[in-house]
């Protein structure tokens, strides 16, 4: 391989080598790896419940934000889900 072809395929392996480094260093063992709009009731039922009941300010959410996503919609499937665990 020459050095032509080395310097256009380097930036490459850096963006993977450092995307595999972030991701066993942020890696936990018993940690979640969900998308951040993901509603998983059953992994806590107190602590979605209490997200529901105070669904304006999302502080779990990175720096916290508004949410416009109606978790406190989702009080139905909470019930719901109690029920069939």
């Amino acid at each position: 391989m020459g050095r032509v072809q080395w310097n256009k395929i380097w930036p490459v392996f850096f963006l993977v080598f450092l995307s595999v480094g972030l991701f066993l260093k942020n890696l936990h063992p018993g940690q979640y790896l969900l998308g951040w709009d993901s509603t998983t009731p059953e992994l806590n039922f107190s602590l979605n419940f209490s997200r529901i009941i105070f669904g304006v300010w999302q502080e779990y959410r990175g720096l916290g934000t508004l949410d416009g996503m109606a978790h406190t919609a989702n009080i139905v499937h909470w019930l719901v889900t109690i029920l069939l665990s």
